[in-house]
């Protein structure tokens, strides 16, 4: 009986841990969601608006985790609402003086989660130092 018990424990407890970590986000899934996220244009080049992502990130005490000219991936460590987010951002240069910025958000463990926006988060923030010139 006792030895039974003790199974049904660790099975539930194995249970659990796959759970907790069957849906979790990695620099690699998470730049592979690219297309899955919010977009928005911005009326400037794309030099200006990554240094406005860059500026957005430090704003938001977000860790740049792998970083590039046209794609960044952030993270944002555990808070009482989250065991921590992984959060790509994409930049595309539609023209000269447009560039289309995709954001991707993704909880590190995705159950019992609940992640603050960081797609809407980011994009307005880039939004504000761009308008601001705060790059």
């Amino acid at each position: 009986m006792r030895s039974a018990l003790a199974r049904g424990i660790a099975l539930a407890a194995l249970a659990l841990m796959l759970a907790l970590t069957g849906a979790c986000a990695t620099t690699e899934t998470i730049k592979q969601a690219r297309g899955d996220g919010s977009k928005r244009l911005y009326p400037h080049d794309a030099k200006a608006v990554h240094a406005a992502v860059l500026a957005t990130a430090k704003a938001k005490d977000l860790q740049i985790v792998e970083g590039g000219t046209d794609s960044l991936v952030l993270s944002h460590g555990v808070s009482w609402r989250s065991f921590g987010e992984r959060i790509a951002v994409f930049i595309r240069s539609i023209s000269p003086r447009l560039t289309e910025v995709e954001v991707v958000s993704k909880p590190v463990f995705g159950t019992w989660n609940f992640p603050r926006d960081w797609e809407i988060a980011v994009l307005d923030g880039v939004g504000r130092s761009v308008r601001d010139g705060q790059n």
